[in-house]
């Protein structure tokens, strides 16, 4: 069954780093959490006001546990990480939920094209389609460092990721709110996203990060 979830938990993860979320206290691959969020919806409280120009912080999943042509774990890094910009050497699905700093915030999703029968991924959509972005999307005063936005982002502000189903996952909509007021951001129809429509129903690992660019 499609699920809502929402965090109950508060994290720090250091620069240049990254954490996931995991149903055992020890790493292990099949133990990654994995909720079916098709139909459903991902909501969590952030703060941006430490990220600045040049910064990005970041929440989204992919489709760790990530694997070689001989169906065996990728296990370079330690993590058995994958993404869809085959970042650590291997290629997966991947869905970026909020990736931002202070000024500005996107979502996008990136397809994969079909795995292998040992579940390896020769090749994905790495910059992305139908994304969703602040600057692009919204008004100008809509997200932004200060009490003259309606999302001021040097606060904690509070954000959902609905997953549309429509037989399939057709689209989305990214909504930040904070005291009383609240933006949203709707792809409206996706072939990216209905083209994800198997990762995000048989669930995706959670990753969280921050880097520079």
């Amino acid at each position: 069954m499609p699920t809502s979830e929402s965090s109950g938990s508060t994290l720090n993860i250091p620069f240049n780093n990254r954490g996931y979320f995991s149903l055992t206290p020890t790493l292990d691959p099949t133990q990654f959490y994995k909720p079916n969020l098709l139909g459903g919806s991902f909501e969590f409280d952030v703060d941006m006001s430490q990220s600045n120009c040049g910064c990005i912080s970041t929440i989204y999943m992919v489709s760790m546990p990530g694997k070689d042509q001989s169906g065996n774990y990728w296990n370079t890094d330690g993590y058995y990480y994958c993404d869809a910009n085959q970042v650590g050497g291997n290629y997966c699905p991947e869905f970026d939920l909020i990736e931002a700093n202070m000024y500005t915030a996107q979502t996008t999703p990136h397809s994969c094209n079909s795995p292998s029968d040992k579940g390896f991924y020769n090749n994905c959509n790495r910059s992305g389609s139908c994304w969703q972005n602040t600057k692009n999307v919204l008004a100008y005063n809509d997200y932004g460092p200060g009490d003259q936005y309606k999302i001021n982002t040097q606060k904690t502000f509070h954000g959902k990721i609905d997953f549309h189903n429509n037989g399939q996952f057709d689209s989305f909509t990214v909504t930040y709110s904070q005291d009383g007021k609240s933006v949203s951001m709707n792809t409206g129809e996706c072939q990216e996203t209905k083209n994800m429509t198997d990762d995000i129903r048989n669930g995706m690992a959670f990753a969280f990060s921050s880097w520079e660019t």
